[in-house]
């Protein structure tokens, strides 16, 4: 820069100016930094957030889990005001707003709570909430000790611009199964499985982003530390609810956490895009293609066997011990690799002949 400026004929003040640039910036309460490519929160505001939900917490423990309302709002308030910087801080608000209205209704009239839930614990007034005091729910107690744990130098924050994908994931769900197909340099990945009975009935939105939960779980081993995956799905309510992080349906937002959960133990970004279902021929066909070699236990067969036999296998030949099914299904070279996170327990066909596994209980089904 100096050398430009001298061959123009110009001269720099040697005390004026800022030869470097800035690259670190405090703006309406984010830090903005270029070089670490990254949106984030001040120390002092992220000392507010954390203190408000310990003193949050210490209430709630001490008082049946009441706590005053203004409280409550001022860190509801405190929580959602940083999603700039940490876009799941609508997620982690969302049960404490669900406290609020239902409470705002009890304290109206148009609720059915029972008078036991009623109780209000700052005054001597059973069975009449105060418009001074709100009770948290076990979910909102979860969501503020997130909040409670959030510290100054934590690697948390928006990135500023997301590096290009290095992973494409195709999931769709039907009604009565899932599937999904991963692409990760120049490979591709098959997962699909049978909703459990608990999950059968659900909306098929949820079924949507239940689907993107299993494929992740099915295909964990193939995904890197930091890897941005581009999630294609084709439904834009499912979509909607997973770039927004927030949906006013409980059975999304349970099925919204399970999500987040798991891309948060994995260190995997979603970057969602909407695809037609024309298109998404792929995951479509893995989630309605019924494989008849697999099969589950009830649970009450299941979990007997399991203590039993364990992962060992029913097999002539020496395989590994294995404890989840999760892992890819021994194939002949005419068959194509398959995954079944969803399944128990299930046959394959080797080389060596049928194979019976008994996975971990964690996976049985009933």
């Amino acid at each position: 820069m100096a050398r430009l400026y001298a061959t123009l004929g110009l001269q720099l003040h040697p005390e004026r100016g800022d030869r470097e640039g800035t690259q670190q910036l405090i703006l309406l309460g984010f830090t903005i930094d270029t070089a670490g490519n990254r949106l984030t929160l001040p120390a002092e505001r992220v000392a507010k957030v954390s203190g408000a939900a310990m003193a949050l917490l210490s209430s709630a423990g001490k008082n049946s889990r009441f706590v005053r309302l203004k409280a409550m709002q001022r860190m509801a308030g405190l929580a959602v005001s940083t999603k700039l910087a940490i876009p799941a801080a609508q997620l982690y608000t969302r049960a404490i707003y669900d406290d609020l209205k239902v409470w705002g209704q009890i304290r109206d009239g148009r609720s059915d709570r029972s008078s036991d839930d009623r109780t209000n614990r700052f005054d001597d007034r059973p069975d009449r909430p105060s418009r001074h005091d709100r009770r948290l729910s076990h979910q909102s107690i979860r969501d503020l000790r997130f909040c409670a744990s959030l510290r100054s130098g934590q690697e948390f924050g928006r990135l500023l611009w997301r590096p290009p994908a290095s992973a494409t994931l195709h999931t769709d769900a039907s009604g009565a199964g899932w599937g999904g197909g991963l692409t990760i340099d120049g490979a591709r990945y098959e997962a699909r499985g049978r909703f459990r009975p608990a999950d059968a009935p659900k909306h098929i939105n949820a079924k949507e982003v239940l689907a993107v939960t299993l494929s992740l779980l099915s295909i964990e081993d193939k995904l890197p530390a930091g890897t941005v995956v581009r999630l294609f799905i084709d439904s834009q309510v499912a979509l909607a609810v997973i770039t927004g992080l927030s949906s006013r349906s409980p059975a999304l937002v349970h099925e919204l956490r399970r999500l987040h959960a798991v891309a948060r133990r994995l260190s995997v970004a979603l970057d969602g895009e909407w695809i037609p279902t024309a298109e998404n021929a792929w995951a479509d066909a893995q989630s309605r293609d019924e494989d008849r070699t697999e099969w589950s236990l009830k649970r009450r067969f299941f979990l007997p066997l399991d203590g039993l036999y364990g992962p060992t296998p029913c097999t002539a030949s020496r395989q590994p011990r294995r404890r989840s099914c999760r892992g890819p299904t021994p194939a002949t070279a005419t068959q194509r690799p398959k995954r079944s996170a969803g399944c128990p327990s299930h046959w394959s066909t080797t080389t060596t002949g049928p194979t019976l596994r008994f996975p971990s209980s964690r996976w049985c089904c009933g």
